[in-house]
């Protein structure tokens, strides 16, 4: 069979790309109106308008022709893929990494695998004020009584009660805690609650404010594997972000947990899993501690959005 072009063709193929740059394409432009004008004339129409009018129309469109395929090669080129929200769905993973708890001998048994964020909750048993007002109408009188209530809190309440001075509360083993654990070297600060309602209850107030949980001796740990899909999670996602990544938290096994600290021989292992000065079986006494050792794991969805930026100043199309 004779070897013609055609089969040639079907074995390999060729490209050629052209580039028209703004003055090839007013060339192109004039060339057309030109054309045109001839034509219209031959046929004896008026042109006075069309002739005026057509370059200044041409050079607009075409110029902004010319400007938004530059943006689209300069978006092909050096436009970057960054995640921050709500539109697909993926996996958050570790991996195969496990957060060695830190720091001092506070640190679980064993290195936690599959966790996320792992975080130790200290808390006080405090004394509060419960203030109950009556308003009597006819005498434009009103009275209000304090009475006191405890119960467990993330940070010591005052010496002392505001109205009640004779109740006081104790710190126990409190400053001792704080000492020994430190702070971690990726404190984050607090994020403070504004607006809160005036002349809040002391232990609503204490409960609404939020506590740092980086400062000692609470403590927050995440892990530096986390990521969905290629993307990595930062730590201040992780932290910013905690009603996706935060939301549920599970405690972690009593295995997992020392039985004591040496330095502090006061707290021991619960059969919950926790450290406490509460003797097992009897009632927590004011400033008794209760310190809880929880994770987060992770292999649980969460929703992104994809949105595509310019990396830098593109000098030819004038635009960031």
């Amino acid at each position: 069979m004779p070897n013609d072009g055609s089969e040639r063709l079907l074995q390999g193929s060729a490209t050629e790309t052209t580039y028209c740059n703004t003055w090839c394409q007013l060339k192109n432009s004039l060339g057309l109106t030109i054309v045109g004008f001839a034509a219209l004339m031959h046929k004896g129409q008026p042109t006075h308008c069309l002739f005026t009018c057509s370059p200044c129309l041409l050079w607009e469109n075409e110029g902004r022709h010319v400007g938004e395929l530059r943006r689209i090669s300069f978006c092909k080129n050096e436009a970057v893929m960054r995640t921050s929200g709500g539109l697909f769905t993926l996996s958050v993973s570790v991996d195969d990494d496990a957060i060695e708890f830190h720091p001092g001998a506070l640190n679980v048994m064993a290195p936690v695998p599959r966790a996320l964020v792992i975080k130790r909750t200290c808390m006080i048993y405090q004394k509060f004020e419960v203030a109950q007002r009556q308003d009597w109408c006819r005498s434009q009188t009103a009275t209000t009584t304090y009475t006191v209530m405890e119960d467990w809190t993330m940070t010591p309440q005052s010496k002392r009660l505001e109205h009640l001075t004779g109740e006081t509360n104790s710190r126990g083993i409190w400053d001792e805690l704080v000492s020994y654990s430190g702070t971690p070297e990726s404190a984050a600060p607090a994020t403070p609650m504004h607006n809160l309602p005036p002349n809040l209850p002391p232990q609503l107030m204490t409960m609404l404010q939020p506590v740092d949980m980086t400062k000692a001796p609470h403590a927050l740990v995440i892990s530096r594997a986390a990521h969905v899909s290629e993307f990595s999670l930062t730590k201040d996602a992780i932290v910013t972000e905690q009603a996706t990544f935060q939301s549920a938290w599970l405690p972690l096994p009593a295995e997992l947990i020392p039985y004591e600290i040496e330095p502090l021989p006061e707290l021991r292992k619960d059969h919950h899993g926790n450290l406490t000065t509460v003797e097992e079986g009897n009632k927590p006494v004011n400033g008794y501690i209760l310190i809880k050792f929880e994770d987060c794991p992770d292999r649980f969805d969460a929703s992104f959005i994809v949105q595509q930026i310019l990396a830098e100043f593109d000098p030819e199309a004038g635009t960031h």
